[in-house]
């Protein structure tokens, strides 16, 4: 039986569930410093120890650390959760600094332990569905990809723990699980970028970083992609993607998903029917990552390497943000 500590219980909560629901796993610790969340959260596993402190959970002798925590804190626990020999589940973003990243991508691969992360929008049937059309060529050559991620929550940059930190990244916060269902459709990484930036949408609540980026992918075949991480907009919170190929093109967006195989005005639309957001289909993030763990062998969804690719664009994604400049992509 694996030990699980999870440390946060935000988002941590719905991993304390899933953890808690796999029969190879046993969440033996929680943390948070919300002693009333603290105390809601452990009425899932009344067993486990709980904490205030993520440093006294890590102390711990687990198997696995979740560290689900506030942004800045990621890259601290998930180095000394591998100094403790710990396979590690960390929330995005990984870290909030390239050479954050570098230190961490040494001691995973020292450890030989597995790291994964919460990209769960792989586990949507529709986009399962979207990747299988690019992969077995039925859209033709894909040419253009574009991917929104319509955040749509103003109350969480008011005031809350992303304006009080040091810096925020709304590329990490957002844009990164949209960069990554792209280059997971499409199965290929991009070799350069181009951003820009601004806090209109989050001026009224006084937000002191960029709520809204648009960024630019060229990939070394030409094909080229366009990601929106959009922070302060009115709008719900959705995942708009679409893949344009030369016999076909997906949309996604709230107005409903469909295909178009026709370049004729009149010509009748065929509806995805596949399952989004698909919530129900998440715990599979963290099944697979478990099976790695048990087979020694890397089964998971989201791969220690996927993490770190992603986290590479993301980098040079906030590099040109800062230079005004097109950046190239350096693969940790």
């Amino acid at each position: 039986m694996l030990k699980v500590g999870v440390i946060g219980l935000g988002v941590g909560e719905a991993h304390v569930k899933n953890f808690a629901a796999n029969e190879h796993c046993e969440v033996v610790s929680i943390c948070d410093f919300n002693t009333d969340k603290l105390n809601k959260v452990s009425e899932t596993v009344p067993e486990a120890r709980l904490y205030t402190d993520a440093d006294k959970l890590l102390d711990e002798n687990l198997d696995i650390a979740v560290i689900a925590g506030f942004d800045d804190t990621h890259y601290p626990q998930i180095m000394k959760a591998f100094d403790r020999n710990m396979h590690v589940f960390a929330e995005k973003p990984m870290c909030l600094f390239e050479n954050e990243a570098m230190d961490i991508r040494k001691k995973l691969d020292e450890s030989g332990n597995f790291l994964s992360s919460n990209l769960c929008l792989r586990t949507a049937p529709l986009f399962i569905s979207v990747k299988e059309a690019v992969q077995n060529g039925k859209m033709g050559r894909i040419f253009h990809m574009e991917g929104d991620y319509l955040w749509g929550r103003l109350h969480k940059m008011n005031g809350g723990w992303r304006s009080k930190m040091d810096f925020f990244s709304i590329v990490y916060g957002a844009a990164v699980h949209m960069i990554d269902i792209l280059m997971w459709i499409y199965g290929e990484k991009p070799v350069e970028v181009f951003a820009y930036g601004n806090n209109i949408g989050g001026q009224d609540v006084k937000f002191p970083f960029d709520d809204f980026a648009v960024i630019l992918l060229k990939f070394k075949n030409g094909l080229t992609a366009k990601i929106t991480a959009n922070g302060g907009c009115a709008h719900p919170h959705y995942h708009k993607v679409e893949i344009f190929g030369t016999e076909s093109t997906f949309s996604h967006s709230p107005l409903g998903s469909v295909w178009t195989e026709s370049r004729e005005h009149d010509a009748p639309l065929r509806k995805a029917v596949n399952g989004y957001p698909a919530r129900e289909e998440r715990w599979k993030v963290i099944s697979t990552y478990v099976d790695s763990i048990l087979n020694d062998k890397e089964m998971s969804l989201i791969s220690g390497d996927d993490v770190f690719d992603t986290m590479s664009v993301c980098f040079a994604v906030e590099r040109s943000l800062q230079s005004g400049k097109a950046e190239t992509v350096k693969y940790l």
